[in-house]
């Protein structure tokens, strides 16, 4: 639907009179999750589940007041993890060509919301020191970059 809200808005009726038992609703961005939950609120005849991708603060709102389902995140740790391996490549450690390790992307939803919306609303992401994630600094206890290490590591 190209992300915009008035072709949701003029397409979300056709979909649901052809799919009539629709269940589940999972879309390409947040965005586009709220905007079919409000054309489901004002027209949806049976509970569904919607979801998105983002993490936007209005997004994660709904799932914490139990209007949306999830949304799921974390490919922001994309070029953070390819910006970590320059520094890395830079003070001597190639890990160009060793096996990647699997990216861990997160799904936001009612059971954890709690935990991550502050963080997320807060920008905190401006506070973390990135040069603990790299493997140049040396420690064994370096933690592997994910969302929630961010997360506990501005708790400390």
């Amino acid at each position: 639907m190209f992300w915009k809200s008035t072709i949701i808005h003029e397409r979300f009726p056709l979909i649901t009179k052809r799919y009539p038992k629709t269940g589940v609703y999972w879309c390409a961005s947040d965005q586009m999750a709220l905007e079919i939950l409000k054309e489901h609120q004002a027209t949806g005849t049976h509970p569904v589940i919607i979801g998105g991708f983002d993490w936007l603060p209005e997004a994660l709102k709904k799932i914490k007041s139990k209007e949306l389902s999830a949304s799921a995140g974390g490919h922001f740790l994309m070029a953070t993890h390819a910006l970590i391996k320059i520094v890395d490549y830079h003070q001597g450690i190639d890990r160009f060509f060793t096996p990647p390790r699997m990216l861990q992307f997160e799904i936001i939803s009612a059971k954890n919301v709690d935990k991550f919306l502050p963080f997320i609303e807060g920008k905190h992401w401006y506070k973390i020191d990135f040069s603990n994630y790299l493997f140049s600094k040396a420690s064994k206890d370096k933690p592997q970059l994910t969302f929630e290490n961010m997360v506990a590591s501005i708790k400390k």
